[in-house]
């Protein structure tokens, strides 16, 4: 089957277990057989082998949520911070959940000796005090100057006007006009700026080691973020693409899988309560995509009435087909029409 969903796969700090957080063993661990995206060596694409409705590219996080607004991706793993980056600049995504992981905040530091003037005022209240004509720079741009013009100390100066942007090539972007306010668009080494004559920096921090070692210090915070899996707009109008994006939260939400290796060789069995109107139809399709050759074992659920106990014994590497199976009828006839879906190693591999 051709691949009918699109995934954007970070390379970097979110599939780095060393930093901010690890993809691969997100989609290992529900169920996922990825190739190619082992940390430090992802390929350009990256098969999802037991599950080809899904193909995996790899992207850069800094541009990736541009790709996704303009549907040449149709899902993404991103972070929060480069998605409210990219929506700023008009490219608007569409959150589907949030991962728990890869967590930073987005802050503005400026030199140790300007915090110790600042005496506890604002930020921004001193920067134009202090400087009169104030630059900042940043890998976030739009984060910078959204947060700066929504400051009172920006707004009973200057109102509405927007701020002179630099782009990365050193050129005005033509977009604002005030020149008491320099925004310079920078890529990587933010931190270096304020070495260069910038008065305050926007950059994302975890510990903030690397704003101390280069004598910087947080001044103000703009915003918490997270990992979250981001589909496309485009993706979502599509009602094939739409169902495959929820199907993926879906199994990176509720993956019984999450914190277990992934062993493609061996059996699971795979247990669900399923209500008798659709009994039929999942008999038949354990069968017929060959999940099992007799059909599943069923067991009437004590104390829920028109309801079924199933029991299949699988191959790992068939999770995410007969989940799938198990989606289609929740979509159909409702989420509750398959429940207590479980899935249980046996521990010994196939011959």
């Amino acid at each position: 089957m051709d691949a009918q969903l699109t995934i954007g796969l970070p390379k970097g700090s979110l599939n780095n277990p060393a930093r901010r957080g690890y993809t691969a063993r997100l989609l290992y661990g529900a169920g996922f057989d990825v190739k190619n995206y082992e940390p430090g060596s992802e390929g350009s694409e990256m098969p999802f082998d037991n599950f080809t409705r899904f193909r995996g590219v790899r992207v850069e996080s800094q541009r990736a949520p541009q790709l996704l607004a303009e549907g040449q991706i149709d899902a993404l793993f991103a972070g929060e911070d480069w998605i409210k980056e990219w929506e700023l600049r008009g490219k608007p995504n569409e959150k589907i959940m949030d991962l728990g992981y890869g967590n930073v905040k987005v802050v503005v530091a400026v030199k140790t000796s300007d915090m110790h003037n600042m005496k506890g005022r604002d930020v921004y209240e001193y920067l134009f005090d202090e400087y009169g004509t104030v630059q900042g720079s940043s890998e976030y741009p739009n984060l910078a100057v959204h947060d700066i013009m929504e400051s009172q100390a920006y707004r009973k100066r200057f109102g509405d006007t927007k701020p002179v942007m630099i782009d990365v090539t050193g050129k005005e972007n033509g977009s604002g006009s005030n020149r008491n306010l320099v925004m310079k668009h920078v890529i990587g080494d933010a931190e270096m700026e304020a070495k260069r004559g910038a008065n305050y920096i926007v950059e994302c921090m975890q510990s903030g080691k690397s704003l101390e070692e280069a004598g910087l210090i947080v001044a103000h915070l703009i915003m918490e973020s997270q990992a979250g899996l981001y589909a496309s707009k485009i993706a979502m109008e599509d009602p094939v693409k739409n169902r495959l994006v929820r199907y993926l939260g879906w199994m990176l939400e509720d993956g019984v899988m999450r914190e277990a290796p992934y062993l493609p060789d061996y059996r699971v069995f795979v247990d669900a309560n399923v209500s008798q109107a659709e009994l039929p139809t999942v008999e038949k399709g354990v069968v017929a995509g060959k999940f099992c050759e007799k059909g599943p074992n069923v067991i009437p659920v004590k104390g829920i009435e028109g309801f079924s106990s199933i029991r299949v014994e699988i191959p790992m590497a068939k999770w995410p087909e007969l989940t799938y199976m198990f989606w289609e009828i929740k979509q159909g006839r409702g989420m509750d029409a398959v429940t207590g879906i479980s899935i249980t190693p046996i521990l010994k591999s196939l011959r």
